[in-house]
């Protein structure tokens, strides 16, 4: 289950910022 959850997460930040935070590194 916080698996799931931190899952969605990451998702969520990688479908709004995914690039910024790849730029960061």
């Amino acid at each position: 289950m916080l698996k799931d959850r931190k899952d969605k997460e990451r998702i969520r930040r990688i479908e709004k910022g995914g690039r910024d935070r790849i730029e960061r590194g």
